[in-house]
């Protein structure tokens, strides 16, 4: 049910039968429908510089978005419908299930997003730098102002840009001037309130590292029986691993009570320990029989660990999905964590 924010495709535009004269742009007919919906059901609408119009504003107490190069990323909650009022896109949980597309594996909740000039709707930017944290705003958005080229002007949007008529209903959960700040931030806070025991400072200062991640942490849950035991180049290594998201949501699993307990089970999967294929360098290992690679943290996490040995990874997202977050799962700049088991084999 989730489906990026950032920007909505283009769709046809509609074209008239005959000729129109040269000072006529594309969007006429268009535009003459929007301005029509708007004047019908909301005639007191406020309209924004570029032609958007604001149908609810709630002002928020706190900071300002302000423009993209002062907080690059924002936190929401949204919902995105078309003017008849048929939802294409929600993060409610609540809406989801109201509308029967609520998917247990699915991440519902607040998202983060990017403003990077060419990634989010002209029409949604310019409704986000009137906003304040705390605010929420109800707004339609002519198709022109869907799509995220720029333009210079209102006039320019309006001869150039296409796309779809849409309803915006956005929350400002958080302003966000340094997402690996933020990010980070988030994993210091849950390793006080999960782990106490371990110290929060405990990662590399940089990116660089010797045997430490900034912004990677490992809790032992159960140490090895083979300490001095070493895998060599080639030797397939098993194991079990459970990922989750911070708030606990679990979206992958080979074990298959977890599976049922967090509601993902599927029945076309068979849940049994699998295996990564060991190297001499931990940026080399693969998973399966696909030889699959897999997100940098979760390779880093293995490559530490010993025979028998169970331990915990949380790692924030430069290590995993980064800025794209992973389907409808994994949402972007989630921090992840992964439990591992080793074992002797299948």
């Amino acid at each position: 049910m989730r489906k990026t924010i950032f920007s909505i495709a283009a769709m046809a535009s509609i074209i008239a039968g005959c000729a129109k004269p040269v000072e006529s742009t594309k969007n006429d007919a268009e535009k003459k429908f929007f301005d029509s919906w708007i004047l019908i059901n909301h005639p007191d609408a406020q309209k924004t510089t570029l032609g958007s119009y604001i149908l609810e504003n709630q002002e928020g107490s706190g900071s300002a978005a302000g423009t993209a190069s002062q907080n690059p990323h924002v936190r929401l909650n949204y919902t995105i419908r078309d003017l008849d009022g048929k939802v294409s896109s929600t993060s409610d949980m609540k809406m989801a299930q109201q509308l029967g597309k609520y998917v247990d594996s699915n991440y519902y909740g607040p998202q983060v997003m990017s403003r990077k000039e060419g990634t989010v709707a002209t029409g949604l930017e310019e409704l986000l730098e009137s906003m304040k944290v705390g605010g929420k705003m109800k707004a339609a958005v002519p198709g022109w102002l869907t799509g995220s080229k720029v333009y210079g002007s209102a006039e320019e949007y309006l001869r150039n840009a296409s796309g779809t008529n849409a309803i915006y209903e956005l929350e400002l959960v958080e302003a966000i001037s340094d997402v690996k700040k933020w990010e980070v931030d988030s994993l210091v806070r849950y390793m006080q309130a999960n782990y106490p025991e371990v110290n929060p400072a405990d990662t590399a200062s940089t990116e660089e590292y010797n045997g430490k991640k900034y912004g990677f942490y490992y809790v032992l849950q159960k140490a090895t029986d083979h300490p001095d035991s070493t895998y060599t180049d080639g030797t397939r290594v098993y194991l079990n691993y459970t990922g989750r998201l911070l708030n606990g949501q679990v979206f992958d699993t080979t074990i298959e009570k977890t599976a049922k307990d967090a509601g993902i089970y599927s029945a076309g999967k068979t849940y049994a320990p699998t295996y990564v294929t060991w190297k001499n360098s931990y940026n080399d290992l693969t998973l399966g029989s696909s030889e699959s690679k897999v997100i940098d943290g979760f390779k880093f996490a293995l490559f530490r660990m010993k025979p028998h040995e169970k331990g915990t990874a949380i790692f924030y997202s430069a290590y995993g999905y980064e800025d794209s977050g992973s389907g409808e799962k994994i949402p972007a700049y989630s921090p992840l964590i992964f439990e591992f088991e080793l074992v002797d084999d299948k």
